[in-house]
């Protein structure tokens, strides 16, 4: 893989690290939509991750389906416990 890819990849994530720290002080009086927004963001930067640093992409599809129904499931989670 080349450097360049990796270097845009790592750039991404800081950039939507921040956003995310840009968007936390709103969060605070529970607003959904804020919420909503980060936890998107780290869905994103979880597959950046998965698929430039742990190479996912070369993975067997069964491991590309079973990240999707972590994810899922993991929200899955967060939706049906919240108050």
């Amino acid at each position: 893989m080349s450097d360049k890819i990796l270097n845009k990849a790592f750039i991404a994530l800081i950039l939507l690290t921040g956003l995310t720290a840009l968007l936390s002080p709103f969060s605070i009086d529970g607003s959904t939509a804020v919420l909503t927004g980060i936890m998107f963001l780290a869905v994103v930067k979880v597959f950046i991750v998965a698929f430039q640093f742990m190479e996912l992409k070369y993975a067997h599809n069964a491991w590309k389906v079973a990240l999707w129904l972590l994810i899922l499931t993991i929200a899955a989670c967060i939706v049906l416990l919240a108050p």
